[in-house]
């Protein structure tokens, strides 16, 4: 059984990366990257489940884990950490979750890895990971939340 990669062309993450707006769904993206540089990148991401919500990924295109190089999964790794430690002093969560998937049947929509840290707050059901929906925010807000 051929394991499938989602068919998104162009790569929307490429494309932010190349400096190109994305647009999904008429929705004009522009990303706000919290920290850049040759190997990974990490933003907020657009589309908030919880407030302060935020990707990590390899500037150089990689569909999984497995396209990884051992230094982009080291890169990434620490990248994550920082991140996670800086959603903790903006926004004093009451627990993270930091997850990624890998292909279709995992639930991976965007063919490019990337991981997501995701705050959670008291009184949230733990299963409940993304929860009613994501809000779209403005590149305003992306602005400031980093």
């Amino acid at each position: 059984m051929p394991l499938e990669l989602p068919a998104r062309e162009p790569c929307p993450c490429c494309a932010n990366l190349e400096g190109k707006i994305s647009s999904d769904s008429n929705r004009i993206k522009h990303l706000t990257f919290i920290q850049r540089d040759e190997t990974v990148a990490a933003f907020v991401n657009p589309y908030q489940h919880r407030q302060g919500a935020v990707l990590v990924i390899p500037t150089r295109h990689a569909a999984t884990i497995l396209d990884l190089s051992e230094l982009e999964a080291e890169s990434l790794s620490r990248l994550v950490r920082r991140v996670a430690r800086g959603i903790c002093d903006a926004f004093d969560p009451a627990g993270l979750n930091i997850f990624q998937n890998n292909r279709i049947a995992s639930g991976q929509e965007i063919p490019h890895y990337h991981v997501h840290v995701m705050p959670r707050y008291a009184g949230e059901h733990p299963d409940a990971v993304f929860g009613q929906g994501a809000v779209l925010i403005s590149f305003e807000e992306r602005v400031r939340i980093t």
